[in-house]
């Protein structure tokens, strides 16, 4: 069974991952050993989530959208680099357009893919 797992970074970042292995993967990310956008900030707090693929995307898009785009990574949003747009799916997710779906879950742009 996999788990969600929520870091608060230093710099009021954010990144979420999804893994079997939650506490080998969130020590990984302490240590500096998963590189990416936690060898850039710093871990300070960390909390499991219950939830799926479908769950780890609306998570981020949640937090993307409370908190700012370049604020939060994982998921399709690895890049370490600070995005000039927002991501499409995004937008749609603000405006009401995504609908949060068990069965469904969303690829990069928003669009659906079937379970």
């Amino acid at each position: 069974m996999s788990y969600i797992y929520k870091l608060d970074l230093e710099g009021d970042k954010y990144y979420f991952g999804i893994s079997s292995d939650t506490v080998k993967d969130i020590g990984e990310h302490i240590n500096g050993k998963k590189g990416g956008w936690t060898s850039i900030y710093k871990v300070i707090r960390w909390d499991i989530i219950n939830g799926d693929n479908t769950t780890l995307i609306y998570w981020i898009l949640t937090y993307m959208k409370q908190y700012g785009y370049n604020s939060i990574r994982g998921g399709y949003w690895e890049q370490t680099y600070m995005f000039k747009n927002p991501p499409p799916v995004l937008m749609k997710f603000i405006k009401g357009k995504t609908k949060y779906n068990k069965s469904k879950e969303l690829d990069e742009n928003g669009d659906t893919i079937m379970s």
